[in-house]
């Protein structure tokens, strides 16, 4: 198989690619310009030329089977610098990847959305951010290509991730961070419901989609991937020190709910064919047996 992948220099998508060397596919990562960061050896590199003009050819050359679509930019704070940030990233850049691989004769394209485009916690579209919007913008997009084109277009709408060597500023490893160091987190009430899904299967339904896509099995404009489990925050600090034999310390309630905050998220129809395989206390144990990478110099 012959895959073209965005966002393979970020975590989920260096996972991803990692994953797809393993099983010997072709690989070509598609960066922005300068960014230099290491890919896993073996996989071809092109920086994003600007146009979709010029990417097509090279994507042409490269014959790919599937694009997989990870590279986006979050940005939560809001303003005109955000906007920016959000449209260059999350729909130019994805507009001129559908073009080039609707010309290059890809069979296949999945891209990675998200459930915060459903912040009422149901089917409907109600975006909790900017961010959220201009993801299911993006999907809008695909769906011309999915009606109007052979090209096979799927979006994942992912839940909360997880995994080794995350350090994004995330609840888990800003639990993590307070079982590591004493110093208690600030927190909401704490009520909100998630479904937290181990990196290890987002990358196991990314390659279930486009197999399934590529066979000429088709799927929804998107398709919900969640963790097996759905937890209050509450409840996920328990689990957490249930898992680590660490209970990190936290004041519930000294933080307010965000505006649009997510109290139940929406359980769509998920993919076809694949369930999680890591159950979250499993996970819990394995990503945060070790504290020490959360802890801080107090000198």
């Amino acid at each position: 198989m012959r895959a073209v992948l965005t966002g393979a220099t970020g975590y989920i998508g260096g996972i991803l690619c990692r994953r797809l060397r393993a099983l010997e596919w072709e690989v070509l990562a598609v960066v922005m310009p300068g960014d230099a960061a290491p890919l896993p050896p073996g996989t071809a590199r092109v920086e994003d030329p600007g146009t979709a003009t010029a990417l097509a050819p090279v994507l042409h050359d490269f014959r790919p089977d599937v694009v997989m679509h990870l590279a986006a930019a979050q940005n939560l704070e809001g303003g005109p610098a955000a906007s920016d940030q959000l449209v260059a990233a999350n729909l130019d850049f994805g507009a001129r990847m559908l073009a080039a691989a609707e010309a290059a004769g890809a069979r296949a394209f999945v891209a990675a959305s998200t459930y915060s485009v459903h912040a009422d916690g149901d089917s409907g579209y109600a975006p909790q951010t900017l961010y959220a919007a201009t993801k299911a913008a993006f999907v809008t997009l695909t769906e011309h290509y999915r009606r109007n084109t052979d090209m096979a277009c799927t979006a994942l709408e992912l839940s909360d991730t997880y995994g080794p060597g995350d350090r994004r500023p995330k609840f888990l490893n800003l639990l993590a961070h307070a079982a590591a160091t004493g110093q208690r987190l600030e927190a909401s009430p704490g009520e909100q419901v998630v479904r937290p899904i181990h990196v290890d299967d987002i990358a196991s339904a990314f390659i279930a989609a486009t197999e399934r896509l590529v066979a000429g099995t088709g799927l929804p404009c998107t398709v919900s991937v969640a963790g097996p489990d759905a937890v209050s925050l509450r409840e996920l600090a328990t689990m957490f020190g249930e898992a680590t034999g660490v209970f990190p310390p936290v004041d519930w309630g000294a933080r307010p709910y965000r505006p649009s905050e997510i109290l139940r998220p929406w359980d769509g129809p998920g993919l076809p064919g694949w369930t999680p395989r890591i159950g979250l206390r499993e996970g819990l144990a394995s990503v945060y047996r070790d504290l020490t990478p959360w802890k801080v110099d107090e000198a």
